[in-house]
């Protein structure tokens, strides 16, 4: 019994050992980006009266397509 305790100490020890050593990087094609401006100002949209019961206003959709 003393032997198999021994075993499982030496195995338990090596596998901390082993997983241990494991390195951790970033995933392939992880890249940080810089902004060197500052964000467009705040958009305001003027929601106009429906022309008839049953419209709706869908607002704008704006963002950033790098120019």
């Amino acid at each position: 019994m003393k032997l198999f305790s021994v075993r499982v100490a030496v195995a338990s020890t090596l596998l901390a050992v082993s997983v241990s050593a494991c390195v951790v990087a970033p995933a392939p094609g992880y890249h940080t980006v810089v902004a060197y401006e500052a964000p467009p100002p705040v958009r305001y949209e003027v929601v106009g009266i429906a022309p008839t019961p049953g419209y709706f206003w869908v607002g704008g959709a704006w963002f950033w397509e790098g120019r």
